[in-house]
């Protein structure tokens, strides 16, 4: 394992150009806090490489402050400080902290997670339709009472549409 960290070294540290890490911390049910660091850089090779710097238990908080020395501590251990052009991380107010620290400290730019915005923006757009849903829709005070014979008998979702806004299961 010693001499695969050594190859990861070698790789890292004569890429060409600048290395960007993504940071994603998060704690346990019992509370341990866990963090993981991932370099993204294009190799002397030019190929595009992915490598997990770090996957390590946080001692403290991860408030920010504790993640953004332990991301220190790695980056100074790879010996790739100075390379480093930014971070990725989620928009957690941990985050923010540890982005903050590591931007005074490196002089780099935080790339918020686009994966983690759209999630969370979808997540606001569905609890407000779910708190609205109860304002617009009257639950059915009596059962659709029709039989079928067949599959081609049954109505669309039109014709139940239909039914439902004539006898009064949808408010206008």
């Amino acid at each position: 394992m010693y001499n695969e960290k050594l190859k990861i070294m070698d790789n890292i540290q004569s890429a060409p150009g600048k290395i960007s890490i993504t940071v994603d911390c998060w704690s346990t049910r019992n509370s341990k806090s866990f963090q993981g660091i991932l370099a993204s850089f294009t190799s002397k090779d030019w190929t595009y490489e992915q490598v997990v710097l770090d996957m390590d238990i946080i001692q403290g908080s991860h408030s920010g402050k504790n993640p953004a020395t332990s991301i220190l501590g790695v980056l100074d251990e790879f010996k790739i400080t100075s390379k480093i052009l930014g971070v990725t991380c989620d928009n957690a107010s941990n985050m923010n902290t540890m982005a903050t620290e590591l931007e005074e400290k490196l002089s780099l730019r935080r790339v918020r997670c686009l994966a983690h915005i759209v999630n969370l923006s979808c997540q606001a757009a569905l609890a407000i339709i779910k708190a609205a849903i109860p304002k617009y829709v009257e639950k059915p005070t009596h059962e659709l009472e029709i039989e079928y014979s067949s599959e081609e008998e049954m109505p669309t979702s039109k014709e139940l549409s239909i039914y439902w806004i004539k006898n009064g299961s949808c408010k206008n």
